[in-house]
């Protein structure tokens, strides 16, 4: 007798779990921004946020995903919004 979830359905659950983690990990990094980035909509935060995280939408491990994204976003952020 089995006991508990297959695996494939175990995996399909974590896969869920993470996946919700990290959009709650890049909804916060959107507010974070707002709050450091006053002077600079909230729309192009999330923009900007959305075009980072698109980018690392294939890779294989999520643990890091959201510190990836907010390094891009900031980057991103500075380098237009700083006097040169």
């Amino acid at each position: 007798m089995i006991k508990g979830p297959l695996p494939a359905e175990q995996a399909s659950r974590s896969t869920g779990v993470l996946k919700d983690d990290e959009e709650g990990a890049v909804s916060r990094l959107i507010e974070r921004l707002a709050e450091r980035f006053p002077h600079i909509s909230r729309e192009e935060i999330g923009s900007v946020v959305t075009a980072a995280h698109a980018l690392l939408a294939g890779a294989p491990i999520r643990t890091y995903v959201p510190l990836l994204v907010e390094h891009d976003a900031l980057d991103h952020l500075w380098s237009r919004h700083t006097p040169q």
